[in-house]
């Protein structure tokens, strides 16, 4: 039986990784790419907390209906300067909603926005109507004009 594993080349890779709480968990993005609860995301937004990473975005950009690892791409035609050249424009999530761009000058951020803008995917922040959101547990256990028993 052939040991495919034994094909991988392991000199960078194996010597510059260190198993880290980072390398074994996903982002959120991945997370909800993976666990949608609808057949497709053509049209959708997703909101998250933080600006995707660059490999967020790329998953975003891709993002399809499931069984489809890559998206098929419509090809779009442009005139400029007497030459046609083609782009390609995908159908799935159309718009990114962040609360936060704390990283907005990181390689991984400004790669994501690049890649955003090329692929036709829109972003924006996010501004709430208010600053905070309070759940008082007490008022939820208690029916107004009844007695607790």
């Amino acid at each position: 039986m052939p040991q495919h594993h034994q094909q991988v080349p392991r000199e960078r890779a194996v010597l510059s990784f260190s198993f880290s709480f980072q390398s074994a968990v996903c982002h959120a993005e991945l997370n909800a790419i993976m666990n949608k609860n609808s057949a497709d995301v053509k049209g959708c937004s997703m909101y998250v907390a933080l600006f995707p990473c660059n490999e967020c975005a790329k998953l975003i950009i891709q993002a399809d209906s499931p069984g489809a690892p890559l998206r098929v791409p419509v090809a779009v035609s442009l005139r400029a300067h007497n030459e046609i050249s083609s782009i390609v424009a995908f159908e799935g999530i159309k718009e990114v909603i962040f609360m936060s761009d704390k990283y907005h000058d990181s390689n991984e951020t400004t790669a994501a926005r690049l890649m955003f803008e090329m692929a036709g995917v829109s972003f924006r922040k996010f501004t709430p109507k208010c600053s905070q959101i309070v759940i008082d547990f007490d008022s939820i256990n208690s029916r107004p004009n009844q007695k607790l028993q």
